[in-house]
């Protein structure tokens, strides 16, 4: 599983968009990640006003039924 992006690289990205010279194009190019990183990264940044990458997957904690058997939650 690939990492997450840096902070560094997500502060970056931030500040030369709002500078407004370069398209999301250009950005992605510049730093050479993908349109549709920063695209959710500006979107995450809107939204929330953080640039914290999420956290990874993962599935739901396992239960124990009645019957004692652990299973997944649905």
């Amino acid at each position: 599983m690939a990492a997450a992006y840096s902070e560094d690289i997500r502060i970056c990205i931030i500040k030369a968009y709002k500078e407004g010279q370069e398209s999301i194009r250009q950005l992605a190019d510049r730093f050479q990640v993908g349109k549709s990183f920063i695209g959710r990264l500006l979107k995450q940044y809107r939204e929330t006003g953080t640039i914290a990458p999420k956290p990874f997957g993962g599935r739901e904690k396992p239960y124990l039924n009645e019957a004692g058997s652990t299973q997944v939650c649905v």
